[in-house]
């Protein structure tokens, strides 16, 4: 009997089925790797190609606080000791850690810790640490973090590292990771294997200020507030930072303070010149409230915030400063009341082609009084010639008339703008629904006038919705076409001596 041939997929170049099995693999640490699982169980030809693409991006799941677990970055811990050839193998890797002894919890649970420590004090034993070691004896006290600092000490082909350490599995992240780790503030010993690493997510500086990053493209601080600041040793301080091109960062409310920053003698700017990152390209902000004032209602005045990116404003070709959706809408409706002083100008960011700021940081309802309008923020063609895309965070309804503005009195002023997005929360100013119905025509005009698209778009993972496809499906829009019909006069009929239009008979 002839045997069978095989599936046309096994006639592929391995170059072409490592490609299908790139695809499938996670980009961001909300992706699921069971596609790429099921791949690897596919057949056992496939199985290595496809081994290599699920380690390659090792996002490690993170058990919920409430009710602690085995972490997985242990487990993914023991496959690299018992196969050594998948570390080199592992491009991304994310994960979250406690520095809490664990040896009960992982007791309770029946997971072998004592066969894992032993390998990583033979690790450390090879990277020359001995038994007097705070970082080994880290690991004979069971510190779940401290296997952490073995794990980045394996994998000679990182790129991209993104983790948080926290000091209890329902508590904040530490400012202090390297202790940690390595039981010190400084470990020697992983600088080579950090050497490749192009992207980096930590929860501040107390981490990057200890290595010198060659290749480091992509930074993000998690959480940067004034005690961040106030850490900072001047322009230039941080290492190997000067060529990044994006930089994101959690920022507290607190640093728009202006009275109590001064009275600090810190602020944001100093973030900026301490890391010396002035060819940045794309700088993401994202606020959040950590109840630094309650009881209180500062002013948060804009124009200050802006002021403070000035050191990495030159070359930015995208911003984006958006308000964290985790926390409650009701502390941002408070925030932005208290924001003033609007945008007024955007000379000092020359190169900028995307824009994402909530409503109140570029106009207050003002501008729309034209006897008013000085100082109240910028119109829509007061935006850089260069810019592209415009995101509006929290608007409300004067969006629509701020928008009608351009296109009646200045269309055609940005050749490049092509593209404007209304991000809508639930209970915070405006919801999405207030656009979506009752669809205002402006929206058709900026298209029509512009050749400008429109969405809205209803909270962090809501899709985005095409503004003209809303009013042309709108009922409510369809309904006041049908009224101004019936307010036309009625059609009177022709009298009898009425010339015709129609000639019967031709001469």
């Amino acid at each position: 009997m002839a045997a069978t041939a095989d599936p046309p997929i096994y006639r592929l170049p391995n170059e072409l089925i490592l490609h299908v099995a790139r695809q499938l693999r996670a980009r961001s640490w909300q992706n699921e790797l069971n596609s790429l699982r099921n791949f690897c169980l596919t057949s056992k030809r496939l199985h290595p190609m496809a081994t290599e693409e699920l380690y390659a991006g090792a996002y490690l799941p993170v058990s919920c606080g409430c009710h602690p677990s085995v972490n997985a970055t242990l487990q993914f811990i023991r496959t690299l000791f018992e196969r050594p050839e998948l570390a080199a193998k592992v491009k991304s890797l994310r994960f979250s850690i406690v520095r809490r002894r664990v040896h009960k919890l992982y007791r309770e649970k029946k997971f072998a810790l004592k066969a894992i420590r032993e390998e990583c004090l033979k690790r450390l034993l090879a990277l020359g640490y001995r038994e007097d070691d705070p970082w080994w004896a880290s690991l004979v006290n069971d510190v779940e973090s401290a296997y952490a600092g073995v794990l980045l000490t394996m994998l000679p082909n990182l790129e991209m590292l993104n983790f948080s350490v926290r000091e209890h599995h329902r508590g904040m992240t530490t400012s202090d990771p390297m202790s940690a780790f390595f039981g010190t503030s400084t470990a020697p010993a992983i600088t080579t294997a950090l050497q490749n690493v192009q992207e980096l997510t930590t929860t501040d500086i107390g981490f990057i200020r200890n290595f010198k990053f060659s290749k480091l493209r992509t930074l993000a601080f998690t959480r940067i507030n004034l005690g961040t600041m106030m850490q900072l040793n001047g322009p230039n301080t941080i290492p190997g930072t000067t060529e990044l091109r994006e930089l994101r960062i959690g920022v507290s409310i607190q640093l728009l303070d202006e009275a109590y920053m001064r009275e600090m003698c810190v602020c944001l700017r100093d973030l900026f010149e301490a890391l010396g990152c002035n060819k940045l390209t794309t700088l993401r902000i994202m606020l959040y409230n950590d109840a630094y004032c309650l009881g209180q209602s500062p002013t948060f005045r804009i124009r200050y915030l802006m002021s403070q990116l000035e050191p990495v404003s030159e070359n930015l070709q995208t911003l984006e400063i958006d308000l964290d959706p985790d926390d409650e809408t009701i502390e941002w409706s408070w925030f932005l009341a208290l924001c003033d002083e609007p945008i007024t100008s955007f000379d000092k960011l020359p190169m900028l082609e995307n824009l994402k700021v909530p409503k109140d940081f570029l106009f207050n309802d003002a501008i729309l009084d034209e006897e008013e309008e000085e100082d109240c923020g910028v119109h829509l063609h007061d935006m850089p010639e260069t810019l592209k895309r415009l995101d509006i965070v929290a608007p409300d309804l004067a969006v629509i008339e701020w928008v009608g503005f351009y296109v009646h009195n200045a269309a055609g002023e940005l050749p490049d703008f092509k593209t404007l997005v209304l991000h809508c929360h639930d209970g915070l100013v405006s919801p999405a629904s207030e656009f979506a119905t009752g669809v205002s025509s402006v929206w058709v005009e900026l298209w029509d006038a512009c050749r400008v698209e429109s969405f809205v778009c209803d909270g962090k993972d809501g899709e985005e919705m095409a503004l003209v496809d809303l009013y042309e499906l709108d009922p409510e829009v369809d309904s006041e076409l049908e009224d101004e019909d019936d307010d036309m006069p009625p059609l009177e009929p022709f009298d009898d001596d009425t010339p015709g239009i129609f000639i019967d008979d031709v001469d």
